[in-house]
């Protein structure tokens, strides 16, 4: 599923309009992602930080506005 898919099927399942088929779809994806494995477990400390650290670094940029969805 790509992100464009999942993101039509979040909106869907935010207003109630999700058929069964897409409903199961959307759990059999997540179950997928939560089996799999912990890839933060992977990480020591430092790169936990950095990697911290670069997505609160994004959050900031997409709040003052000098980034945009997609532009990275």
């Amino acid at each position: 599923m790509n992100k464009a898919d999942l993101l039509k099927l979040l909106e869907k399942y935010r207003e109630g309009t999700m058929t069964e088929a897409e409903n199961a779809l959307l759990t059999d994806y997540y179950e997928a992602v939560e089996s799999g494995p912990d890839v933060l477990a992977a990480l020591g400390e430092a790169e936990r930080k950095a990697l911290k650290d670069g997505m609160l670094d994004a959050i900031w940029k997409r709040i003052d506005g000098s980034e945009t969805p997609g532009s990275s």
